[in-house]
């Protein structure tokens, strides 16, 4: 039996150091690493992980152990995590036993920091909110000591969102402020969003903000008349509303088949979809339209379409 550890296709030495580099604090970075048997019998296994002083309880973390026995010619795999909870720099040490006799102790250190990076998530303005599109940014005004080769902006309908859910890249890299478009999202919903910044080995966010998308604009797809007897003078005028009905309605005529006015001359902050047009003697096919209004969060509709009595 013959040991040894790669990672990839590196291999680690006796006595090496493994380095995770710059972790984002409260994320992690894991490696897969494998133990090979070249030798011509089986190997026996057994791995231990011992923290250095200062280094907290989970910070490294065994998340996939190896085989205790490895045929020869073949291999085993084991993962560790590096979880850091601070700043500082952290480190341990990985010792494998086993019964091959020229190295029946094979052994390296492992090493990371916590990185903390100083990102802010810009507020959006409510006159900036669309249906399925609202622009957003970030302003990273402290690396970390590492180098930002990405940034942008990520978004969810689940708090805290992450680069596992929806994400747009600025295109941009370092410090700075940025500005991104946040793109095919649904009207009517409630997302929370963060500024995000990657150093090529992990993820830092920033501030979470909140918004709800404008729900879609109220429109009318069917209009129908229905007049009283002659010389009454009067139309009872129904609409369906699709997208879900409007806050209020306002209706537009002219007794002829000519274009309706640019003012509301019929009746105004209906929130039925139903009125009853009155005064219109001597009227020929009038011509109607419906202006449709959502009136919260400072959003307007209108359907601007014509609809023709028979």
């Amino acid at each position: 039996m013959e040991i040894s550890v790669v990672y990839g296709d590196t291999a680690i030495s006796q006595d090496e150091n493994y380095d995770f580099g710059l972790v984002s604090v409260g994320s992690s970075n894991e490696t897969s690493f494998t133990i090979k048997n070249s030798g011509k019998t089986a190997l026996s296994i057994d791995m231990s992980i011992t923290l250095a002083s200062g280094t907290a309880a989970g910070v490294f973390t065994v998340d996939k152990s190896p085989a205790e026995e490895v045929q020869a010619g073949e291999s085993t795999s084991f993962t560790i995590t590096f979880r850091p909870g601070t700043e500082e720099d952290k480190s341990a040490s990985i010792k494998i036993t086993s019964n091959d006799f020229n190295t029946p102790t094979y052994s390296f250190t492992l090493s990371g920091s916590g990185w903390v990076v100083g990102i802010t998530t810009k507020d959006i303005s409510i006159t900036d909110i669309g249906e399925r599109t609202v622009p957003c940014g970030g302003d990273i005004t402290d690396a970390g000591g590492a180098s930002i080769t990405e940034r942008g902006i990520c978004w969810s309908t689940d708090p805290d969102p992450t680069m596992d859910d929806y994400f747009v890249r600025d295109g941009g890299t370092g410090t700075g402020s940025y500005s991104v478009q946040m793109s095919g999202l649904s009207p009517g919903t409630y997302y929370y969003a963060r500024a995000w910044a990657f150093n090529g080995i992990s993820t830092g966010y920033g501030n979470q903000i909140s918004f709800t998308t404008k729900p879609e604009t109220p429109s009318v797809s069917l209009m129908s008349a229905l007049p009283y007897a002659d010389g009454s003078g009067k139309l009872a005028v129904s609409w369906t509303s699709d997208n879900g009905p409007a806050t209020t309605y306002e209706v537009y005529y002219n007794l002829t088949a000519d274009a309706v006015p640019d003012t509301a001359n019929g009746p105004t902050g209906l929130t039925a979809a139903s009125c009853t047009l009155t005064g219109l003697t001597d009227y020929i096919n009038p011509v109607l339209r419906e202006r449709a209004f959502f009136c919260g969060d400072v959003q307007f509709r209108h359907s601007g379409n014509q609809y023709y009595t028979q």
